[in-house]
């Protein structure tokens, strides 16, 4: 998020098409282009599901605070009953849905493993660290993006980098339970981890023929 808080500070007045310099736009010339027509498509329209199927989200009263169990566990052992975070070694098989920025960045998807599959929801933690910034960033930029090239350049190579990392992302998992309300999914990811080269692309073969 470090990256879009930098371009954030230099955003400043976006209305009178200054010239942005940050970290993440370093020699590039920023065009400030003119505000689109109201019938225009909105230019981030295509990463996100349509706005009347946005589902309200309920923050629950606390987090999970303990840390995660040492081992990694399989997806048949999944409980609603789980009590700490636990790794998983896994493949996003499917996504079922583009993402939500509101109240925060969430995805739905299919997690699966040599042991089975789980519906699972992907957390802001985990998504803003994939993205490049929180939904409150991309919320504060997506105005600006209107006006200026160069912040709707970021905007959308953080969103597109995302889109394409996921699909059939396979490592080591952190999952918890939902921490939003649970018609979107029994569990949650929090973190990923990377695994070894061969281990990877063995699961997540595996996972495309079965």
């Amino acid at each position: 998020t470090a990256r879009a808080q930098d371009t954030l500070g230099h955003a400043g007045q976006a209305n009178k098409r200054q010239k942005i310099e940050s970290d993440h736009l370093t020699n590039t010339t920023h065009v400030a282009s003119p505000a689109p027509d109201d019938n225009d498509q909105d230019e981030f329209e295509e990463f996100f599901e349509p706005i009347e199927d946005v589902l309200d989200l309920e923050e629950i009263e606390a987090k999970f605070t303990p840390e995660s169990a040492p081992i990694t566990y399989s997806i048949s052992s999944l409980s609603p009953h789980l009590q700490f975070p636990i790794k998983l070694t896994a493949t996003i098989s499917s996504l079922a849905s583009k993402l939500l920025p509101d109240p925060e960045w969430t995805a739905q998807g299919l997690l699966t493993d040599r042991t089975g599959t789980a519906n699972i929801r992907l957390s802001e933690r985990l998504l803003a660290d994939m993205i490049g910034y929180t939904s409150t960033e991309f919320k504060q930029l997506r105005p600006v993006s209107a006006t200026n090239a160069g912040i709707k350049s970021f905007l959308r190579k953080g969103l597109e980098a995302c889109q394409k990392d996921l699909v059939f992302k396979t490592g080591i998992f952190t999952i918890q339970l939902n921490t939003v309300n649970k018609h979107l999914s029994e569990y949650e990811v929090i973190e990923f981890q990377s695994i070894d080269k061969k281990l990877e692309c063995e699961l997540r073969e595996f996972v495309k023929v079965s």
